[in-house]
């Protein structure tokens, strides 16, 4: 599992990469647990729905299904913006989708506690 250092902040620990982490699934099926992110894009399918796709400091992918995610001002996230999320892990899957070969940590219950900006 990624994430091994816990930052405490005001809205509680935040769950951190540490730089010699391995790539993969993040945290336990179930646990609720406030992230660092990057939101990277969203695309909708054929289905109705949007994927949200969000990155964090270290490459860990992530996957949010629904419609559109707001910050705490009510502002649809930017592509390149950092946030501060609490979201329960809902399942790992393997992306095999056009030869990505990553490890996604599938999201939900997303609630932005904090605008970042825009980090490097």
């Amino acid at each position: 599992m990624a994430h091994t250092r816990k930052t405490s902040s005001e809205w509680g620990n935040v769950s951190r990469p540490s730089v010699n982490d391995e790539l993969g699934y993040v945290g336990e099926i179930g646990d609720r647990l406030i992230f660092f992110l990057k939101y990277v894009s969203s695309k909708d399918t054929r289905r109705g729905y949007r994927v949200h796709t969000l990155r964090d400091e270290v490459g860990n992918e992530f996957v949010l299904f629904g419609n559109e995610v707001h910050d705490e001002l009510g502002n649809p996230l930017a592509p390149l913006y950092c946030y501060i999320i609490k979201a329960t892990v809902k399942r790992h899957q393997l992306n095999d989708f056009k030869d990505q070969n990553t490890k996604d940590t599938v999201i939900n219950r997303p609630k932005v506690l904090k605008s970042i900006g825009i980090q490097e």
